[in-house]
């Protein structure tokens, strides 16, 4: 996907899940929430951290929040360093693992 397509989807998909390049982790998966249609009061999510999306600019996105102090806190993410995750790229956990495999054997079960 080049740059323009990633900018398009962030701005009009909700719950769309991407990694940013340099974020490496437990879980470096990132989400992208939006509480309307139109891409208004959008936020970036990861785990519980939260941040405010302030413009989808061309080549970035500004995103802001406050601290417990109410100082303003900017950071901004290019759209080159976004990979977006489609379905059959998501990690599944150990507990995710254990209840597919229950679900397998109850399934697959003859009794």
């Amino acid at each position: 996907m080049n740059v323009k397509e990633i900018r398009q989807q962030l701005m009009e998909g909700r719950n769309t899940e991407f990694r940013v390049k340099g974020f490496d982790g437990l879980y470096d998966g990132f989400k992208m929430a939006c509480q309307n249609d139109v891409g208004v009061n959008a936020a970036v999510i990861k785990l519980a951290n939260q941040m405010n999306v302030k413009k989808f600019g061309p080549t970035c996105m500004t995103l802001y929040t406050f601290d417990m102090f109410d100082n303003r806190i900017t950071g901004k993410i290019k759209y080159e360093d976004v990979t977006l995750i489609t379905t059959h790229d998501k990690i599944i956990d150990d507990e995710d693992v254990e209840l597919i495999e229950y679900k397998i054997a109850t399934v697959t079960s003859t009794d």
